[in-house]
This record gives structure tokens, C-alpha cells and sequence, in this order.
């Protein structure tokens, strides 16, 4: 009897010593790890020019000829603050961003498929996905990420219509 007890006693311990450098070790990896830098709170803002709304997002914007109007909201993701634009152009395109480029999971569209294709234009790599309804293009750069949105239309037609009138920042290699 004594012997069970002594046995089950030096079971427990032996747990409690292996639990105790699990979350040691857990608290190290956690500290070492890098978490991206959240941004500043800045209220929401709103204009009819992407280069008035890339003032607000602090990062390069891609640049559209057709006339719209669009906002930089704040917008978090867990714990990381963050930037999102959007920008509505009068033939429907919609833009997101956001920064940092961490965030992106808030550019996600549900319901899209994403395609096999990529596609480059301007020496930007585009992936992208679509639907019956539509049609997105995804990009990132270290410091934000961008979506473009074209309802009702495929990824060709996505892509012609980018190439018509969407100047991408420079992308640093």
C-alpha cells in the first residue's frame, strides 16, 4: 500500500516538474518571438484622392485614373492595430490595404476560389481568386498589403482592367 502511494506521489512530481518546463520553455519562445508593431490610433478619414488617403495609411499606395472615393479607418486583428483603406472607384473596382502588412487576413474575401494563376504586372506578383460573383487580386510589400475587387467579373477581366489604370508603387527587392 505504502508502496502505491510512494509510486503515485513520484508520478505526480514527475508531471509537475515536466508541465513546470513546458510553459518555462513556451515563455521563452513567446519572448523571443517577434510581434509585428501595431500603429497609432488615428480616427477615420475620408477623400475623393488615393494620394490624400495614402498620407493617412503611411505607406505607398497603387494609384487609380478612374475617379472614386474612398477611407482609412483604424482596424485591429487580435492584438495588432492596424490601418485599413478602402476605395471605391466609379466602375466598381473596390481597393483595400492595410498596414502594417500583418493584417492582411483583413482583405480576405469569402466565397473566392483562388486560381492556380499569378500574374505580374508592373513587376508585381498578383495571386488571384474569383468567383461567380467576381474576381480579387491579392499583393503584398513589407509594408502593407493590397487587395483589388472587381464584382461580376472574372480574373482576366480583373486583370485587363488593372493594367488599364492602376500604377503600382515601387517595390524595394
Amino acid at each position: 500500500m505504502f508502496r502505491k502511494l510512494l509510486y503515485t506521489l513520484g508520478m505526480l512530481l514527475l508531471m509537475a516538474l515536466f508541465y513546470m518546463g513546458v510553459v518555462i520553455a513556451g515563455s521563452e519562445n513567446a519572448a523571443s518571438r517577434e510581434t509585428p508593431a501595431s500603429l497609432p490610433l488615428t480616427g477615420s478619414a475620408t477623400a475623393s484622392s488615393l494620394n490624400d488617403l495614402a498620407l493617412f495609411m503611411n505607406c505607398p499606395l497603387p494609384q487609380d485614373r478612374a475617379a472614386g472615393i474612398g477611407s482609412v479607418q483604424n482596424a485591429s486583428l487580435g492584438d495588432l492595430t492596424a490601418r485599413l483603406l478602402t476605395w471605391q472607384a466609379q466602375d466598381g473596382l473596390e481597393i483595400s490595404a492595410v498596414c502594417p502588412a500583418e493584417a492582411a487576413q483583413l482583405l480576405r474575401r469569402d466565397g473566392l476560389s483562388l486560381s492556380a494563376k499569378r500574374w505580374s504586372l508592373d513587376g508585381v506578383t498578383l495571386l488571384t481568386a474569383e468567383s461567380s460573383v467576381g474576381a480579387c487580386a491579392y499583393y503584398d510589400t513589407p509594408e502593407a498589403a493590397y487587395s483589388f475587387y472587381l464584382p461580376g467579373a472574372d480574373a482576366d477581366a480583373l486583370l485587363d482592367r488593372l493594367a488599364g489604370s492602376i500604377t503600382f508603387p515601387a517595390v524595394d527587392p
